[in-house]
């Protein structure tokens, strides 16, 4: 005769149960959230293997979901107390074989090319106008889809190869999607994704046939961003401002949603006062909240900031002038994609970094990377979201424009201000800094150790 159920083998109990009863049970005294960078270090645990799914191959850090794939990795691949496998996806078509860095580091990598071709011919939009119509997945979701991929997670999964499996960002929903098994789901939110997707609707013309598309996709999205965080034990988002709106989403458990706030490490050079009336913003427009963000620079407050200051200079990196149609001012400067040398020049040289989005969600990574230098930062209060320490008197409000204008124009105007902003930021994030050092890998192990039974 069997004991009672809650000591009965693993096999006979579903692994639904055993998820929730994760998920439920109380944390230890000690947790992620309120562990010392010390105490992480010392906890007692065996080493745990990881498997750490990727959506993209995550270098050349060329985009802010890039670099935090990145930074993420090069924080878990340092902790000897973590064994770590990284599947990614060639979803931009690089070639694999180009995260050999990861495996200097002692991350073994298996890479896997994308399921779905580029629309550059006939028989490609054939098959993703089929994709569209009949795929449960949206666009973005499906060309992450390898069938091989899915194997190899699933066998994973069902030989419990594994102690944790890492979803960091939206992408991965594909590799996990239905799967049933029993091992510690952690997913790294980017963001909240139908979001970003709503208001990509919203931004395209009611009578734009697009927008019937965008809104088909958004569903899809909404759908299996839900999947993901019911499948997930613990979710932890980059933004502190995304948390609310997962937790109200519906199957969303409030417990198991928390922080892993963002940041980059310290750049080598710091930023200093130069004088130069220049000012640099960083996005491609290819992204709409960039390109977004873009107008409003060249529009409205261009034309407001150089009757102020007619020797301004704003600099966009990562958008060239075709890009933006027709939109042109004399002192707005195009500089396309330029190198990362190039960049950190940039971050050295210009007066200040400014962050006007209003559209998308979580943090964004080109302001971590303006801070990182020590450079001062002035943002939306969307530019700053995830960053509750920003000072209040980096933020300006876009909606009215000349006031915007006149309080950059101040800002640029005044060295000490300019310079007293930047060491208050950077003193700020230095301390966010320290206390996030070790935060996901002592998650990770976390998890895996309260998957274990009793003693």
């Amino acid at each position: 005769m069997w004991p009672p159920l809650q000591w009965a083998p693993p096999a006979l109990v579903p692994h639904r149960r055993k998820r929730y009863e994760r998920m439920t049970r109380p944390l230890d005294h000690m947790t992620a959230a309120n562990a010392t960078s010390a105490e992480r270090e010392t906890l007692p645990l065996k080493k745990v293997k990881v498997l750490y799914v990727v959506s993209e191959m995550p270098i050349p850090a060329t985009s802010g979901g890039k670099m935090a794939l990145t930074n993420h990795l090069r924080e878990v691949a340092t902790d000897a107390r973590l064994e770590v496998t990284v599947l990614a996806i060639d979803v931009g078509l690089q070639g694999l074989g180009t995260i050999e860095w990861q495996k200097e580091m002692g991350i073994q990598s298996i890479e896997f090319e994308r399921s779905l071709p580029r629309l550059q011919s006939i028989p490609a939009i054939l098959k993703a106008i089929k994709q569209v119509l009949f795929s449960s997945l949206p666009r973005d979701l499906e060309l992450r889809a390898n069938p091989k991929a899915l194997s190899f997670v699933s066998n994973a999964l069902k030989n419990r190869t594994f102690d944790v499996i890492v979803i960091d960002h939206y992408g991965g929903v594909p590799l996990i999607d239905g799967l049933e098994h029993d091992v510690p789901v952690l997913y790294i939110a980017h963001n909240v994704e139908h979001t970003i997707t709503r208001q990509k609707v919203d931004m395209t013309g009611r009578f734009n046939p697009l927008r019937y598309l965008h809104y088909w996709e958004h569903r899809k999205a909404k759908q299996a961003e839900l999947r993901l965080i019911k499948q997930s034990d613990r979710i932890l988002c980059i933004a502190t401002t995304d948390i609310p709106e997962l937790r109200r989403l519906k199957g969303s458990d409030t417990e198991k949603v928390s922080a892993l706030p963002e940041f980059l490490p310290r750049a080598p050079i710091r930023w200093k006062y130069s004088g130069t009336h220049s000012l640099l913003f960083v996005g491609s427009s290819g992204y709409f909240p960039n390109h977004e963000a873009i107008l409003w620079l060249v529009q409205e407050l261009a034309p407001r900031l150089t009757t102020l200051i007619p020797s301004l200079r704003i600099i966009l990196c990562g958008t060239s002038q075709p890009d933006i149609a027709a939109e042109r001012h004399p002192n707005v400067h195009y500089q396309g994609f330029v190198s990362e040398e190039r960049l950190q020049q940039l971050h050295l040289e210009c007066d200040a970094f400014i962050c006007p989005i209003e559209l998308g969600s979580g943090v964004k990574m080109k302001v971590l990377a303006a801070l990182a230098h020590a450079m001062p930062v002035l943002t939306t209060q969307n530019g700053a979201a995830g960053l509750p320490w920003m000072p209040q008197d980096a933020i300006f409000d876009r909606s009215d424009a000349v006031a915007a204008a006149a309080m950059i124009a101040g800002m640029l105007q005044n060295p000490e201000a300019l310079a007293d902003l930047a060491q208050r930021q950077f003193t700020a994030y230095e301390d966010q800094l320290r206390r996030r050092e070790g935060l996901l890998a002592h998650t990770i192990i976390e998890m895996a150790h309260k998957d274990q039974p009793a003693a």
